[in-house]
């Protein structure tokens, strides 16, 4: 049997340990890309951080790397943060949660994230909109021995399915300074509405009223009605004046109606129709009866 040896060239066991500048950070935890200096083969790679680093790493940031035999690589410390123009600064929690800045063309934006990389506050300089966000079943604001408060130039919403105002001695919305003559209010408390206004108006469709009691102290009424139906057990009313004005009026009294008057006075244009079972007119004194004719019996 014949025996070959063949020579081989030996490979280098040089393994690298220097400085790299951060190329790419945060896509996946605990690894980054970074780019070697003077190691021109492999310019770019992936390294795996060795140790808890009390910074962030950002584009630009010069590290310490080291190599391992089985090349692996490994960032054992920060030299120099140098970010380059653009480079988002990133500030972490020991849990985990992270605040990231960034700088864009059009301003500069801040997000705090979620160790699960949920964004939970967004901040941007130029459109100066902050937002909160949470995917919580429900999110609650206490302040047990304070006052909440939110104030804004403009518009103030509240959207949902459905929103619910309560308090424990009351509910007070207004609109207007406090002296001012336009000024409306709108005050609940316990067994209590208070409205106030220059003008109140309501629509509906249909409406339904359930009360008890009411006091009115109205100065002028205009009311205009399609239809109305009142039912009511008894009805009394106190007038200087009343006015009716109508084209057709018809009563229907099934026992007694009297009218108790000072003077009374009719007048018809064209027919007066008395009709009865039985008659009787009694005065104390004169009764006069005048006609061109009169017919008796």
């Amino acid at each position: 049997m014949q025996n070959i040896a063949r020579m081989y060239k030996n490979q280098s066991s040089e393994r690298f340990f220097g400085t790299a500048r951060i190329v790419k950070s945060g896509e996946e935890q605990g690894l980054v890309v970074v780019a070697l200096t003077g190691f021109q083969i492999r310019k770019k790679i992936t390294a795996r951080l060795a140790t808890e680093l009390n910074q962030e790493l950002a584009l630009g940031d010069e590290v310490l790397v080291v190599e391992d035999n089985q090349e692996n690589f490994f960032v054992i410390g920060v030299l120099s943060q140098k970010r380059l123009s653009g480079a988002p600064i990133r500030v972490s929690t020991a849990e985990g949660t992270y605040a990231l800045k960034n700088s864009h063309e059009d301003g500069e934006t801040l997000g705090v994230y979620s160790k699960n990389n949920e964004l939970l506050f967004d901040y941007n300089s130029n459109t100066k909109k902050a937002r909160i966000f949470s995917k919580a079943e429900n999110v609650v604001f206490e302040a047990p021995k304070g006052n909440i408060e939110f104030n804004a130039a403009g518009k103030i919403h509240f959207r949902g399915h459905q929103v619910e105002l309560s308090g424990r001695s009351g509910i007070d919305v207004s609109v207007g300074q406090l002296f001012e003559k336009a000024r409306a209010g709108l005050t609940i408390k316990p067994g209590k509405i208070d409205v106030s206004s220059q003008e109140i108006k309501i629509s509906a469709r249909r409406a339904g009223l359930f009360i008890e009691e009411v006091r009115n102290n109205i100065k002028a009424v205009f009311s205009r009605i399609g239809s109305a139906r009142l039912i009511v057990e008894k009805l009394e009313t106190t007038a200087s004046s009343i006015i009716e004005k109508t084209e057709n009026a018809y009563r229907t009294i099934e026992n007694l109606n009297q009218v108790k008057s000072g003077r009374m006075r009719m007048l018809i244009h064209n027919t007066f129709h008395l009709k009865s079972k039985t008659t009787v007119i009694k005065a104390e004194d004169d009764v006069k009866v005048k006609g061109e004719k009169i017919h008796l019996g």
